[in-house]
C-alpha cells in the first residue's frame, strides 16, 4: 500500500510540474524559451534548499567513542 501511495504521489507531482512548466512557456518561441523558463527555477531552487536544510536538521549526533567517557 505504501508503495502504491508513493508511486501515485510521484506521478501526480510529475504531471503537475510538467503542466506548470508548460504553462510558463506557453506561446513562447524557441528563442524566448530560456527566458520564459526562469520563473520555474525558483520553486526548484526553493525545494532544493528546503531539502538541504531538512537533511542537515535530521542528522543524528555522533556517539562518543568507546572509552572516552
Amino acid at each position: 500500500m505504501a508503495g502504491a501511495i508513493t508511486s501515485t504521489a510521484r506521478q501526480v507531482g510529475s504531471a503537475v510540474g510538467i503542466a506548470i512548466a508548460g504553462g510558463l512557456a506557453a506561446g513562447v518561441g524557441p528563442t524566448g524559451l530560456a527566458h520564459a523558463s526562469r520563473p520555474g527555477w525558483l520553486p526548484v531552487t526553493a525545494c532544493g534548499l528546503f531539502l538541504f536544510a531538512e537533511a542537515r536538521a535530521s542528522r543524528t549526533a555522533t556517539p562518543p567513542a568507546p572509552g572516552s567517557a
